[in-house]
C-alpha cells in the first residue's frame, strides 16, 4: 500500500529528548482520522496539527517489534466490532499526548459486525529505537507486510549539507531503485532528477534560511531541510512545561531540545541561555553562558509565587564555533494554587518528605505520637490483617502495611477494643512502614514543636520512646526505629512504641 508519512516536529523533539537522556519511548495508542482533501499521494507535513473534529477512532498498540537496532514497528488491529467510520489518516500518540508520527493512506471504510478485520503496521526509525522502546521481537517473526513505512527509512542521498545563493548542487541517491517511481521538488529554487542524480539550483539573491528538499518514492515522502547561507546553530524547541501549562510546582524543570546545527554536526554545544519573566515582563530569573544546564534547568526555590501566577520563559543555545542561536519564542505557564513542600500544611496535615513520587504528610498535632502500641502477650502468634491498596505481595521486607499491633487491652480508653492500625485507617491515615519511618525521622523537624511530655516528638528524638512501624517481622514482632542508637530493628509488639499517623498524595 502506497502511503505518505512523517515524524512530526513535536515528535522529533520528543524523540530527541528521550535519546539524549536514554529514556524510554512509550507509544500509548493509534489515532484514526478522516481528513478532507488528502489521499496517499498527498505529502505529509511534519508541522501538521490534526483538528480534533477529524478524529474518528483510537486503537491500542496491538504489538511492538524491532526492525533492527534503529527502527521499531507498531501494529494495530481493528477487530470485527470496530466501526462504522472511514479513515485516510492514522498516527501514533505517546503516553504524554505527543502525536509522534502519522501517515496518509487510501480511504478505508471500516464497518462493524460484517466480519471485517483490519491490520495496520507503522515503522518508526530513530536512534536506539530497539533499546528505548524495549522491543524484543523481530518484525519478520510476525510475517506481516510492513509497507506503511515513513520514508525516512527508504530514501538516502549524498551531497552538500548547506547551500549558497546563485549556485547549483548535485546529490546522488545511495539506494536508487530502477523499478521505483520518483519525484523531487524544493521550497527554494528548482530541483530536477536524472536517474540516480538530483540537481538543486538556488537562485541569486536568495536570503539566508532553510530549503526543504522533498523526495517522493512510490508515494512515500522524505522532506530534507538544508541550510542556505553560512552554518548556524539552530534555535532549540521548548519542550516542557508545555505551553500554557497550569498547576506548575515551585521548582519546575524547564526543558528544551538538544543542540542542533544547520547543516548537521558542524559544531558542538558550549552553553545555553535561559530567561524567565513574570506576567508583567519582569525578568525574574536567568542563566547565561550556562555550561551545566544544557538541556534542562530546575528553577530554584523562592523564584515562583504560588496562587495561579503567570510566567513565560525562553532559551537559546551557543556553539563552540558558531556562537549563539536565535532565541526561541516564549512558552507560558501558571503556578499551582499552593506549592507543596516540607513544612506546608494541607488540610491540617504537615508535609514531611517526598518518596517514590509521593508527598508524605503527618497527622495534625492532636493526633501525633499520642497513641501507644499495645499487643497480645509476648511471643503469641496473631493473624495479621492487610489492606489491599496499601499492601505488596512480598512479606517481612519492610513494604507491607500490616496490622502489626492488635490491641486486646483497653485502648484508647477504658473498655475500648481497637488497634493502632485501625486507629490510623479509620481516621484516613496509615502507619508508616519500616522504610518510610526512617525517612520520617530524618525529616521529623518539619513537624515543628509539640507538647512537652512523655508522648512528645522530643521524647522520640532523644530516644526515650521508639518510633513504631506497620511492618511485621513475625507474628509476635514488628520493626521499629530507635533514635538513641540510630537503628532500625525488630522486637516484640509491646507498648514501648509511639506512632505518627501519615497519609500520602501524588507529587
Amino acid at each position: 500500500m502506497a502511503v505518505n508519512g512523517t515524524i512530526t516536529t513535536e515528535g522529533a523533539a520528543y524523540l530527541s529528548l528521550r535519546i539524549s537522556q536514554m529514556a524510554a519511548v512509550n507509544i500509548d495508542h493509534f489515532v484514526l482520522a478522516n481528513v478532507p482533501d488528502i489521499d496517499e499521494s498527498t505529502p505529509a507535513d511534519q508541522d501538521y496539527v490534526l483538528p480534533e473534529e477529524y478524529i474518528v477512532a483510537t486503537a491500542p498498540v496491538y504489538r511492538l517489534s524491532h526492525n533492527g537496532e534503529n527502527s521499531v514497528v507498531y501494529s494495530m488491529v481493528l477487530d470485527g466490532t470496530a466501526g462504522d467510520y472511514n479513515f485516510n489518516w492514522y498516527g501514533l500518540v505517546t503516553e504524554t499526548g505527543v502525536k509522534l508520527a502519522f501517515a496518509h493512506i487510501p480511504m478505508v471504510a471500516k464497518r462493524a459486525n460484517v466480519g471485517q478485520v483490519i491490520n495496520r503496521n507503522f515503522i518508526v526509525p530513530f536512534t536506539a529505537a530497539k533499546a528505548l522502546t524495549g522491543a524484543d521481537i523481530p518484525a519478520e517473526s510476525w510475517q506481516f507486510d510492513f509497507t506503511e513505512t515513513i520514508a525516512e527509512v527508504t530514501v538516502s542521498i549524498l551531497g552538500p549539507t548547506f547551500l549558497y545563493a546563485g549556485d547549483t548542487y548535485t546529490y546522488t541517491f545511495t539506494d536508487w531503485d530502477d523499478f521505483s517511481n520518483y519525484s523531487v521538488s524544493s521550497s527554494v529554487g528548482t530541483a530536477t532528477l536524472s536517474n540516480a542524480e538530483l540537481t538543486l539550483e538556488i537562485p541569486e539573491g536568495t536570503p539566508e534560511g532553510e530549503c526543504l528538499l522533498t523526495i517522493i518514492r512510490n508515494g512515500s515522502t522524505r522532506v530534507i531541510p538544508i541550510r542556505i547561507g553560512d552554518p548556524i546553530v539552530a534555535p532549540p524547541t521548548l519542550i516542557s512545561p508545555i505551553n500554557n501549562a497550569i498547576d506548575i510546582v515551585e521548582q519546575p524543570t524547564l526543558t528544551m531540545s538538544p543542540f542542533k546545527t544547520f547543516p548537521a554536526n558542524v559544531d558542538t554545544q558550549l552553553s545555553a541561555d535561559w530567561e524567565l519573566y513574570d506576567a508583567n515582563d519582569n525578568l525574574v530569573y536567568s542563566r547565561y553562558d550556562d555550561t551545566e544546564n544544557l538541556v534542562a534547568l530546575k528553577i530554584p526555590e523562592g523564584i515562583l509565587t504560588e496562587g495561579g501566577y503567570g510566567y513565560k520563559w525562553r532559551g537559546r543555545k551557543k556553539g563552540v564555533v558558531l556562537g549563539d542561536s536565535e532565541w526561541t519564542g516564549f512558552f507560558t505557564f501558571t503556578t499551582a494554587s499552593q506549592f507543596i513542600k516540607p513544612g506546608v500544611l494541607i488540610g491540617g496535615d504537615v508535609v514531611v518528605f517526598q518518596h517514590d513520587s509521593y508527598w508524605y504528610l503527618a497527622a495534625p498535632l492532636d493526633m501525633r505520637v499520642l497513641v501507644r502500641f499495645y499487643a497480645v502477650p509476648i511471643n503469641q502468634e496473631i493473624s495479621l490483617g492487610r489492606r489491599s491498596d496499601n499492601a505488596f505481595s512480598d512479606s517481612y521486607n519492610g513494604f507491607e502495611r500490616t496490622e502489626a499491633y492488635v490491641n486486646e487491652y483497653p485502648y484508647p480508653a477504658s473498655g475500648a477494643v481497637d488497634s493502632s492500625y485501625l486507629y490510623c485507617w479509620e481516621n484516613g491515615y496509615f502507619l508508616p512502614n519500616r522504610v518510610e519511618v526512617q525517612l520520617l525521622f530524618q525529616n521529623i523537624d518539619e513537624l515543628g514543636e509539640d507538647e512537652l511530655n512523655e508522648l512528645s516528638i522530643a521524647a522520640i528524638k532523644n530516644g526515650s520512646w521508639r518510633l513504631g512501624t506497620s511492618t511485621e517481622y513475625s507474628g509476635s514482632e514488628s520493626w521499629f526505629y530507635s533514635a538513641d542508637s540510630d537503628t532500625l530493628s525488630h522486637g516484640v509488639k509491646d507498648g514501648r512504641s509511639r506512632i505518627i499517623p501519615m497519609r500520602r498524595i501524588p507529587v
